[in-house]
C-alpha cells in the first residue's frame, strides 16, 4: 500500500469513528427528547387507598416513556375557596414552565372543579382527562369544554340493595355525608334513587351542619334497626376537620348497627361495594396516551367505569348474624375463618397422603430387600 493510500485510509477511518461518536453522543439527547410528562392532580391524598389504586392503573395504561408527576389537593382535610386558589398558585409556581407538562389527569371531583375554575389559566393549552368523578353535571361541563374522561359508577344503590337484603327488618337508612364536592354529588345521587327504598325512612346526616355532639346523638338515636351508609365526612359545623379514619371511627363507635361504606375502609365496617379505582386509572392512562399521540380530548367519548369490587368482613357479618348468600359470587372476604379451615384441612390431607405414601414406599422397599435375601440364600441339598 502506498503512502497516499495509507493516508486516505486513515482519513476515512477517522471520519467513520467521528460519525459514530457523534451518533453515540446524540443518542441520550434523543431519548430525553422522546420522554413525555403527565401531571396527575388528585382531589385527595396518597393515604387514600383509592388514590393509590388510581395511580397504579394510570401507570399500567401509559407507556414506559411517559413520566408521571403527582400533586395532591387533600380536599378531605381542607377545601375552602381560598385554599383552592392557593393550591392553584402553588401549581403555577411549581410548573411555571408548563412546556415540560404534556397533559393532565385529574382524579375525583375537587381536582376537576379546580381545573374548570382555572381552565383559561395554566391548563389552557393542555389536554385534560378526568377520572372517578361523581358529579355527572361536572363531567358534562368538562366534556363541553373539550375535556374527556370517566365518571365514577356511584355504588350507593349497590350497597343499599345488599344492605336491605341482609337486614330485611331495617326501618331506616341513615346516610352520613358533608358539603364537599363529592359529598354533594353523593347526596344528589341518593335523593335521586330514594324512592326505590320507600318502605324505609331515608335520612341524610350532613355533618357540616351539626356539631360533633349533635352528630354523635343523631347516630346513637338511629338505633339497631338502621342501615348506616358512610359516604363522606370531612368536617363538622364547628369547622373541625377529620381524617377519614377519625370520622369513620366516630360513626362506628356510636352506631348500634353495621356500617356500610362506598369503598373498603376496614376499621370494623361490615363491608362495601366500590367502583374499580384501578380500572378507572388504567382507562384514564390509555386515554391520555391517545392525547399524547395526537388525538384531541374532544374526539374521545366520555365513559363510565361500571365494574365494581365487593369486600366484606366475615367477623362483622357473624356479629350481626348475616351470611354470604346475599353477596356477589366474586366477593372478597376478610377474616374468613372458613377459608382458613379449608386451607388447614387441605394441608392436613396432603400431609396425610404423603405420610401414607412414605409408609407404602418403605413397606415396598422392605419387601424387595426380603425377596433379594431369599434369592441369595443357597439351596439345601435334597
Amino acid at each position: 500500500m502506498t503512502i497516499p493510500q495509507i493516508n486516505k485510509w486513515i482519513r476515512n477511518a477517522v471520519l467513520v469513528i467521528t460519525a459514530a461518536a457523534l451518533l453515540w453522543m446524540q443518542a441520550p439527547v434523543h431519548a430525553i427528547a422522546k420522554e413525555r410528562n403527565v401531571l396527575f392532580i388528585s382531589s385527595y391524598s396518597l393515604s387514600s387507598p383509592s388514590v393509590r389504586k388510581q395511580i397504579d392503573g394510570i401507570k399500567e395504561g401509559m407507556s414506559n416513556d411517559v413520566y408521571l408527576y403527582y400533586e395532591f389537593m387533600d380536599s378531605r382535610t381542607i377545601s375552602s375557596d381560598q385554599y383552592v386558589e392557593q393550591f392553584y398558585q402553588y401549581l403555577v409556581n411549581k410548573y411555571s414552565d408548563m412546556k415540560d407538562i404534556d397533559a393532565v389527569i385529574v382524579g375525583d371531583d375537587d381536582a376537576l372543579q379546580m381545573v374548570l375554575r382555572y381552565r383559561t389559566g395554566v391548563f389552557k393549552d393542555l389536554p385534560v382527562i378526568y377520572e372517578s368523578v361523581d358529579s355527572s353535571t361536572r363531567a358534562e361541563l368538562a366534556h363541553s369544554l373539550g375535556m374527556a374522561g370517566l365518571s365514577e359508577n356511584i355504588t350507593i344503590m349497590d350497597n343499599l340493595d345488599v344492605a336491605v337484603q341482609m337486614f330485611p327488618r331495617a326501618d331506616q337508612i341513615l346516610a352520613v355525608t358533608d358539603e364537599s364536592k363529592s359529598g354533594q354529588a353523593l347526596s344528589a345521587n341518593l335523593k335521586g334513587i330514594q324512592k326505590k327504598y320507600r318502605a324505609l325512612s331515608v335520612n341524610i346526616l350532613d355533618t357540616t351542619k351539626h356539631t360533633q355532639g349533635e352528630i354523635i346523638d343523631y347516630i346513637q338515636k338511629a338505633g339497631s334497626s338502621a342501615i348506616i351508609l358512610y359516604m363522606s365526612f370531612n368536617n363538622d359545623a364547628s369547622g373541625k376537620f377529620y381524617t377519614s379514619e377519625e370520622s369513620l371511627q366516630l360513626v362506628i363507635d356510636n352506631a348500634s348497627s353495621p356500617v356500610f361504606t362506598l369503598s373498603w375502609m376496614e376499621q370494623g365496617t361490615i363491608g362495601s361495594i366500590e367502583a374499580d379505582s384501578e380500572k378507572a386509572g388504567r382507562t384514564a392512562g390509555e386515554m391520555i396516551m391517545e392525547c399524547l399521540n395526537g388525538t384531541s380530548p374532544s374526539q374521545l367519548d366520555a365513559a363510565e367505569v361500571s365494574s365494581t369490587i365487593a369486600t366484606f368482613d366475615v367477623d362483622v357479618m357473624d356479629k350481626y348474624g348475616v351470611n354470604k348468600s346475599n353477596l356477589p359470587k366474586d366477593t372478597v372476604y376478610i377474616n374468613d375463618q372458613s377459608n382458613t379451615r379449608r386451607i388447614i384441612i387441605l394441608f392436613c390431607s396432603i400431609g396425610a397422603a404423603l405420610f401414607i405414601l412414605l409408609l407404602l414406599l418403605r413397606r415396598s422397599r422392605n419387601e424387595n430387600k426380603s425377596h433379594e435375601k431369599k434369592e441369595q440364600m443357597p439351596l439345601k441339598d435334597q
